[in-house]
Order: structure tokens, then sequence, then C-alpha cells
């Protein structure tokens, strides 16, 4: 408010200036900017919150896009090895099945030719293990230490009706199973599997072909778990989970002492905890990323911004006091202590002087001030002797009045 206007107000409401001041100060300044920061806090909460959420769902599904790719990788490789040059692998690995010891080294040879020549070169590829129905295992890199009758639980778990002839797949965690000699704990594996009969194993030896492969998404899901550990991003702890029509289990998790997760996967949830869930697109149905967070994590970046909000909001109002300060000192107090003095003048009190202060205009209006003062005490000084003379002498001055020497004002 100018000050022009501080003045009409002071006038029209009876109030002293200082008093127009601070309630214009108050009504014009500090209300609007607590009405504003009353207003915003819930809407940044609200952005924040949801942008948390948002980051979740974009690492779910980075995830979940990873995992789909990689099990369409691995059935086409598995596909394509079993196809290729007429089934020439099937036909090779049935041999290794031979009693004879010679002839089942010279398969294995063989064997180990052709998947050379099938597969490209892959780091992630763990086996190919050619399991025959007499219970021999030929393989082609590592040796697998499950059984077919557990990696066709693995794969019929998530594919409960299997065909014969067709590529299915399957994922389990080297947690919970040990896949093969030297693994590392908290790895994801997929494994691909093909059950042949008589149209693609003619001589009817093999009962399942399985690829071992395994999944980079251990290291993403490793990755993203260890920083909100480490709470360096609110990103909760996520894991793989399972859906089938009875049971929700959780077949991948980098954790897997958590409680939470496993609650969290049964649908038992505390208050406290939010869970997000995306599906995974891929040959291996019921499969989806799972995330738990503490519901108060989705809005942990909000208390540094809102400690910022307030930090700038008091240092706005520090600026604003200190600016006060200086035109109460430069202005209102001068003004008010020339009122004052005004005042004290009109009560009869002549001899009021003031010391300058505030700013040059101020001060050039205080020292007028004291100047006036000074020459309203000298005149009415001056008349008040005159009167005493006039009293001291009425027959000379009225003797003067009638001669016309001095007039009645002089």
């Amino acid at each position: 408010m100018p000050f022009s206007g501080i003045i009409f107000a002071m006038k029209k409401h009876h109030r002293s200036i200082r008093s127009t001041y601070y309630t214009s100060f108050t009504l014009l300044i500090i209300c609007p900017v607590l009405t504003i920061f009353i207003v915003v806090f819930p809407i940044i909460h609200f952005i924040i919150k949801r942008q948390t959420f948002d980051n979740i769902k974009l690492i779910q599904k980075s995830i979940a896009d990873t995992l789909s790719s990689e099990v369409a990788e691995s059935s086409m490789r598995l596909s394509h090895l079993v196809y290729a040059n007429n089934n020439e692998i099937l036909n090779i690995a049935a041999g290794t099945g031979s009693a004879d010891v010679r002839e089942r080294y010279s398969y294995e040879s063989q064997l180990m030719n052709a998947s050379q020549l099938a597969l490209e070169p892959v780091a992630d590829i763990i086996s190919i293990d050619f399991y025959l129905r007499n219970g021999m295992r030929s393989y082609f890199k590592t040796d697998i230490s499950l059984p077919a009758q557990q990696v066709e639980s693995i794969i019929t778990d998530s594919n409960p009706v299997i065909r014969n002839n067709e590529v299915y797949s399957g994922v389990c965690s080297t947690n919970d199973f040990t896949v093969y000699s030297g693994q590392r704990t908290k790895e994801l594996i997929l494994i691909s599997g093909f059950f042949p009969d008589v149209k693609t194993d003619r001589s009817e030896q093999l009962s399942l072909v399985s690829l071992f492969e395994l999944s980079d998404c251990s290291r993403i899901i490793s990755y993203y778990n260890r920083s909100y550990v480490n709470d360096k991003n609110p990103v909760g702890l996520t894991s793989i989970i399972l859906k089938n029509k009875n049971t929700v289990r959780v077949v991948y998790s980098d954790r897997p002492d958590e409680k939470i997760i496993t609650n969290a996967a049964a649908g038992i949830l505390p208050r406290n905890y939010t869970c997000v869930t995306t599906p995974v697109d891929s040959l291996i149905p019921g499969l989806s990323v799972m995330t738990v967070i503490r519901t108060s994590q989705l809005t942990k970046n909000f208390t540094v911004i809102a400690v910022c909000i307030i930090a700038v909001i008091l240092l706005v109002f520090f600026l604003f006091i200190l600016y006060s300060r200086i035109f109460l000192k430069n202005i209102i107090n001068p003004v008010t202590n020339m009122m004052d003095g005004l005042q004290q003048i009109e009560n009869g009190t002549l001899s009021v002087h003031l010391e300058p202060q505030g700013s040059s205009e101020i001060r050039t209006m205080i020292h007028t001030f004291n100047a006036m003062s000074r020459r309203i005490s000298s005149l009415i000084a001056d008349y008040e002797a005159r009167v005493r003379n006039v009293e001291n002498r009425p027959a000379a001055v009225l003797k003067n009045m009638l001669n016309k020497k001095i007039t009645p004002g002089a």
C-alpha cells in the first residue's frame, strides 16, 4: 500500500499510522503467503506421491519387458535348435543313450559340434540338456543338477496344459533350487522346455530337451532393491511372482527372507504398506512383477521439498520483517514523532524539538518542523512582551494612538 494510502486509511478509520501499517502488512503479505502455502502443500504432496508411484510402474515395466524379451528369445533359440536341419540335434542326442561306449562317445562329440553350430554364442546360456527316457542325460556347456521330473514340474507350474512338439517356458531361482554346480545365489533362471514325440524324435528316445539361461532381471531387481534398502531411492522391494488358479507364490526375490514380500504375494499386507504389480506379457502365463513399499516412502521426497519451501517462506518473512523495521525506522517512526510534536504544540507546549531521523526527505521535514516551532515560539514571546509594555504604559500609548503615531496593531 502506498504511503498516501496508509495516511488516508489512518484518517478514515481513526487508526494510528503504525496500526494501519501492521494491518496492511498482515492482510496483503502474510495472509496471502500463508494461504498459498496451505493450498499448494497438498497439491505438491499428491504430485510427489503420484510421481513415485509412476516411477515404480516404469521400473516394473522395464523389468517385465526385459523378462518378456528374454523368454521369447530363449524359446526361439530352443525352437531353432530342435527344428534345424530336420531335427538333426534330436537324432544325435537320441544316439547318446546307446549302451555302446564308443558309439555314445561319438554321438556326444557330434552333439557338441552340432550345438555349437546351431546356437549363437550367448554368455547367459547355462546349458542345453537332453533327457532320455531310459534315465540317461546329455548336455552341452554345463552339467545341470535338476532331474527331468523337476524341470518338467517347473515348466508345467506355469503351463498347466503341455502339448508335444511345442516350446514352453518357466522360471526358477537359485535361492530355491540347485540348478548347476558353482551357481551364485539370487539368480533368476529361465528354463525353456521341448517335449518331443515321434514326429520330431523318430527314435522316441528323448523325453525332454531343456535350455537354461540366466536372466538379466535378477541384476536389475537387485540394483533397485539395494537402492531402496540403502535409502537412496524410494522404489520399494521388487520381486517376481507367479499366479495360477490356486496359488500365488514368489518365484524370484533377491531377499527371500523378507516376510513382507511373501505376505504381499499371499494378499496379506499391513496398512502402512502399498503393493504395486505389473503383469509380464510373455509366454509364461500368470507371471507378474510385484513391488512392496512403505506408504510413507511414496512421499519421501515431499519431506525434502516441504523443508525447502518452509525455509524459503521463513526467509521471505525474515526479509519482510527486516524491510518493516527499516520502513518503521526511516518513515513511520519519524512521522509518528512529528505528529506527537504537533499534538504538543496544539496543547500549548511550544518548546518542542524533534531529533532529525529517517530518510533525507523526512529529516528535512523535521528540520522545517523545528524551525516552525521556534518561529511560533518567538512570535508568541514577542507578542507577550508587547502586551506587557502596553500594560505598563497605558497613558503614553493612548496618547500616541490619538496622535496617530502608532496603530492599534503595532
